[in-house]
């Protein structure tokens, strides 16, 4: 199945949740489409037991740490592009220029984004999506979906996902190399939750459900209060470059 079948694939399952969604309650129940969910819940959860977990193990057994770091690090840096692109959208101009000098200093000083010596100065990273955009233009979350192969979304962030394919550096023109990049940070990131796969308690199902809506939740509400098209923005007396998180050492230090 290529990107575009795909896409529209996904596209259709969106539409028809959200569409459900008009007649919905989704305050009182943001999964309406529970049973359904949890079939697909276990049908990825299969197809990672027995496919992609085996095979970041592998990955992570057979690769130096230091080089596992690298490309993790590549993959985080790349994110910054579509960070930018949602910055503006969202009229976040700020953080939008503080990451553009974050691309800026980690392509050249960091070798093309092998390190993050952008957060090592203290321009900490920020993750903005189109879903975020979305929430910021003030579009209703939608039910809670599970969607094959892709993992769980809401309504609003899994159309945020399809938008953003178009922002991210990962997906060349070369259909070839898109896969094999688009499969080897599926990978990474898997790597990444080996360690932690012991965090979840009780019903997995829930445990994900429940801090994916709670992240959910969080950053549409960072997205409406932290900027408000403001012109707060180009207040003098707020460093651009810190944000609220950006954390330099004092001079007691």
């Amino acid at each position: 199945m290529n990107r575009n079948s795909s896409t529209r694939w996904f596209f259709v399952v969106l539409l028809m949740a959200w569409a459900q969604h008009l007649w919905a309650e989704p305050e009182k129940n943001p999964d309406p489409f529970e049973k359904v969910n949890r079939a697909v819940f276990e049908f990825n959860r299969t197809l990672d037991k027995y496919m992609l977990k085996p095979v970041a193990s592998g990955y992570s057994n057979i690769t130096p740490p230091f080089v596992r770091s690298r490309f993790n690090t590549v993959f985080s840096n790349v994110s910054d592009v579509p960070t930018t692109a949602n910055s503006v959208l969202q009229g976040k101009f700020k953080k939008a220029g503080k990451t553009i000098l974050r691309i800026g200093i980690n392509a050249t000083l960091g070798f093309f984004g092998m390190f993050d010596v952008a957060s090592d100065l203290g321009i900490k990273q920020d993750k903005e999506d189109f879903g975020q955009t979305l929430a910021v233009w003030g579009l209703p979350e939608g039910p809670y979906i599970v969607v094959p192969f892709f993992g769980v979304y809401t309504v609003r962030s899994g159309a945020g996902a399809i938008v953003d394919i178009y922002f991210d550096p990962i997906f060349v023109n070369n259909v070839a190399d898109r896969n094999a990049l688009f499969a080897f940070r599926t990978i990474d990131k898997r790597a990444e939750l080996l360690d932690v796969e012991g965090l979840v308690i009780g019903d997995p199902y829930l445990f994900i459900r429940n801090l994916y809506l709670q992240q959910s939740q969080y950053e549409a509400v960072d997205g409406k209060v932290e900027d408000d098209f403001g012109a707060d923005d180009f207040e003098d007396e707020d460093d651009w470059l810190d944000d609220e998180e950006a954390d330099f050492p004092s001079a007691d230090e």
